[in-house]
Parts: C-alpha cells; structure tokens; sequence
C-alpha cells in the first residue's frame, strides 16, 4: 500500500523530475519546479482545487502524459500527492518553506533561479481565481504576493529589467520569496478562523440578534449577509 504522507527522498523528487521532462509528458506540461510551485499555491491557498484540475494543468492543460502501464501511473501519481502532502505538512506551525528551485553556479557562487516556481504558482491561483481575490485586492496584505508576481510574470520582469539595480531587486524578491509564501499560507488560514468564529457566533444568537438577510455579514467581508455566510460564501 502507497504510504501517500512519506515524504520524498531526493532519489524520488529526481525520479518525478525525469518523469515530467521525458517524451511521455506533454511538450506544454510543467517541469519539477513550476509543478513544485502549482502544489505550493494549492497548498497555501484558500480553496483546494480537486486534484484532477491540479494534475491537468501539470501535464499541459488539455493533454495527457503516456504510461507505459497503470503501475507507472500510480507510481507517478503518488510522487506528485506524496510531495504536496509533504509541502502541507511543512506549513504546519512553525511553518515552512522549502521550494523546489533550478541553481546554476558563477564565479564560485550558487544562485537560485526562482521564474518557473513563481510561474507555476501564479498558475495554481488561475484554477481558482475568484477565491483569489480578497487577498488580490486586499490593499493592505497583497504585498505578500510581490516576489512571486515579480519572478513569475512578465510584467514583473519588465519591472526587474527597468530597475535602476535589476540584479539587487531580483535578488531582494527572491530572498523575500519564503517569507512570503508562509504569509500568504497565514493570511488564508487567519481568514477561515475568523469565518468559522462568525458563523459560529450566527448559530448560537437568538434569532431577534441575528443579523438581517439584507444587513452587512458580520464577518466583516463587506457583502449583504444572504450573499456571504447566510449561504455558506467565503
């Protein structure tokens, strides 16, 4: 039986990697790290996508990788839940980051090349962009989208490129990207408690103390009520 919450070995995230890279998988599928940073988003974000989306868009949308049998398949099925369980677990308090990322060496010094794991959870956020948007257009906490909008967008590198220092500001979003995943990670987490408390608060109030179906949701999202937790929304 596939243990699906043991971590992967190095030798396994290897094995997965050449997996995806191979002439089996789809030419638009993604490689180990921006499929690395699509469970990454999922893991942190505020509505799971069914992993049927989520593994879609890692084989390239609207293709299929070829299994040379079911085994293969389950093999490399189970590599992919096995390393987003592994990233949930590491966002358990005290939470961490531990992304998967190219490297390339110059002059004696490793750099972190982080483009396609920004990508790949910019995509992660695609599959569900609507559940997205209170952090997107939360004025005062979407800075903590930045490095991965900054490294992961062409937008961001037109920015990176106009910067008076583009190899210090790339070096910045990178050296903020950790810190801001287990923000983001909190920020959503913070979110459902304080949904859970006021729907909680909803159901013990006597009914002449509720608020009205008309009346702003006490759980302060702005929305009327009926169209907020009256219905079960976010």
């Amino acid at each position: 039986m596939i243990d699906l919450e043991e971590p992967l070995s190095d030798e396994e995230i290897l094995e997965l990697h050449e997996f995806l890279i191979s002439d089996a998988t789809p030419e638009e599928g993604m490689d180990i790290v921006a499929a690395d940073g699509l469970l990454t988003s999922i893991a942190v974000g505020p509505e799971p996508p069914p992993p049927s989306l989520w593994l879609k868009a890692i084989w390239g949308d609207d293709s299929e990788p070829r299994f040379e049998s079911s085994e293969q398949a389950k093999r490399v099925i189970s590599l992919i839940l096995r390393r987003f369980n592994m990233i949930s677990s590491m966002l358990e308090e005290p939470a961490e980051v531990a992304p998967i990322l190219w490297q390339r060496e110059h002059e004696g010094i490793v750099h972190r090349i982080a483009d396609d794991w920004c990508w790949g959870f910019l995509k992660g956020i695609s599959l569900g962009p609507e559940a997205w948007e209170p952090l997107l257009d939360d004025s005062e906490n979407r800075g903590m989208m930045w490095p991965i909008i900054t490294l992961g967008s062409d937008e961001g590198w037109e920015l990176l490129e106009a910067d008076i220092d583009p190899e210090g500001a790339e070096q910045a979003a990178l050296d903020a990207l950790e810190p801001s995943v287990i923000a983001i990670c909190r920020y959503w987490r913070n979110r459902r408690r304080e949904l859970e408390a006021a729907l909680r608060e909803t159901s013990i109030r006597p009914r002449s103390l509720r608020a009205g179906r008309n009346d702003p949701c006490p759980c302060g999202s702005g929305r009327k009520f009926k169209r907020c937790c009256a219905s079960g929304g976010a």
